[in-house]
């Protein structure tokens, strides 16, 4: 795709950034708008890689900096793992729109980084992040994000940090989490309005601002292995993917069964209890 103009389904017959205000895409708008006014728009797959590489190695650098990771070859392993995930290989196959997503990217990276690090105006966090998340892109942004979170707060647990601080980050996470998408959601129907347009019937977009209370306690605690099994998810539909994610899986809760049990021994009751709530977390992002 970088060294090769090969045309999709999208790509031949468009030379924009695709629709925008009725896929809840509005930021991506404002962006596309101000790169073609300053004519940097290019059908050039090669010149569009190398920017997308370059957002996705500042996000890289950020979540390096946030988790406090000092070996080059840990380093390595975590700018790879990031540049290969399987949606930016899709992405990578809508060049013309690539560079937009990785901003994306650095945006919610940076959002997370100076929500973690900084400690800056929360509204400043917000507003980075509600600008990140567009529909195509908001639920592997958001679990992507969130998943962070939760790593980093099981580091937080690792380094000694008190149980009781750990548990108001937490806290203060989730309700960073739950007003971005609140805030998301509330500027997207505004924009919708403002515009005279309506959720376009892609992927279950319409679906979009609907709750159901019991959907959301049967996924909380529905084991993430049922998804991988089914592939309800459609992210494991042969049998390598379901070996590689069970095993993925196995080895968390391996982890989490060994930490438990020391910090039980320990009398590190809270702790524990904690690391255990905070894990399975991590395997609901999984």
């Amino acid at each position: 795709m970088f060294m090769n103009k090969l045309p999709n389904y999208d790509d031949i017959m468009l030379n924009s950034f695709g629709a925008t205000f009725r896929l809840g895409r509005w930021f991506l708008w404002i962006v596309g708008a101000i790169a073609y006014h300053l004519e940097l728009v290019y059908s050039l797959p090669w010149l569009n890689g190398l920017i997308s590489l370059s957002f996705i190695a500042v996000a890289n650098a950020l979540i390096i900096g946030m988790l406090q990771i000092d070996n080059k070859w840990l380093i390595s392993i975590v700018c790879g793992l990031l540049v290969v995930y399987p949606s930016w290989t899709g992405t990578f196959f809508f060049m013309f729109t690539a560079p937009y997503y990785a901003l994306a990217i650095v945006l919610a990276v940076l959002a997370v980084y100076f929500v973690i690090k900084v400690r800056i105006s929360l509204a400043l966090c917000l507003l980075l992040y509600v600008c990140a998340v567009h529909w195509e892109f908001i639920k592997p942004i958001y679990l992507f994000t969130a998943g962070l979170l939760v790593i980093i707060l099981i580091l937080q647990l690792y380094r000694d940090c008190h149980w009781k601080e750990v548990l108001r980050n937490g806290i203060r996470y989730l309700a960073f989490l739950i007003l971005s998408v609140g805030i998301y959601y509330l500027i997207t129907r505004i924009t919708l309005f403002a515009t005279k347009q309506s959720f376009a019937d892609y992927k279950g977009l319409g679906e979009l601002g609907k709750f159901s209370f019991a959907d959301t306690i049967k996924n909380i605690f529905l084991f993430p292995g049922a998804n991988i099994v089914s592939n309800k998810l459609e992210i494991s539909y042969n049998l390598l993917l379901k070996m590689s994610y069970t095993f993925s899986i196995v080895i968390l809760l391996v982890e989490l069964i060994i930490t438990c049990t020391k910090w039980i021994k320990k009398q590190r009751i809270a702790e524990a209890i904690l690391f255990a709530s905070v894990g399975s977390l991590l395997l609901d992002c999984s």
